[in-house]
């Protein structure tokens, strides 16, 4: 990929992940890279071919890096929880509420459906390779893997906007071990 193009993916991508897609134009990213609209056009087709190569790119970080923090964790389920968890405050590519349900709306039905197999492919995929294991060996409840993969992304997407905000009263490490207990062992006490 050429260094020129590098740099329109680079200013898209945190236009379209700060603010969404609906809310920046080909206009608005010309003009943070000091370029005349129609040279963006050199790069890419469209807004909405740009917003998926932003999306697949962030998309491909997320998975060799949700990946590699498996690998380095201990080959237990809290441990490599915890280092998803890490990963997921450390690097949170988006508001994946936002892109799923006010992003997708906004683009062809073909490209929505590119979204959510890049999501589900880069986000979930390597989560469940975690929590589907333990559910074969009876440590975790046998509930669908795919909502427990999503509460923690969730989870975790609130964590982080409140950590970048400076809004938490703990150390983000103190939380992260919080709602791994809480997700592990639940909130009653037995």
């Amino acid at each position: 990929m050429s260094e020129a193009r590098e740099r329109v993916l680079d200013a898209a991508e945190k236009l379209f992940m700060d603010q969404g897609y609906a809310a920046i134009s080909m206009r608005d990213i010309a003009g943070v890279l000091g370029l005349q609209q129609a040279a963006l056009y050199y790069h890419v087709k469209g807004k909405e071919e740009l917003f998926m190569a932003v999306v697949e790119r962030n998309m491909q970080r997320q998975r060799t890096g949700l990946e590699q923090a498996i690998a380095s964790a201990p080959d237990d389920l809290e441990a490599q929880l915890k280092a998803i968890a890490h990963w997921l405050v450390e690097h949170m590519p988006v508001d994946m509420i936002r892109m799923l349900r006010s992003d997708a709306a906004h683009i062809s039905p073909t490209y929505a459906s590119q979204l959510l197999r890049h999501v589900a492919e880069s986000m979930m995929e390597p989560i469940l390779s975690v929590i589907q294991p333990a559910q074969r060996r009876g440590e975790v409840q046998p509930m669908d893997p795919n909502l427990l993969a999503g509460m923690l992304i969730g989870v975790m997407n609130w964590v982080a906007y409140f950590d970048q905000e400076a809004l938490l009263e703990m150390p983000t490490e103190a939380v992260i071990e919080q709602v791994i207990a809480v997700l592990l062992h639940g909130m009653i006490v037995r």
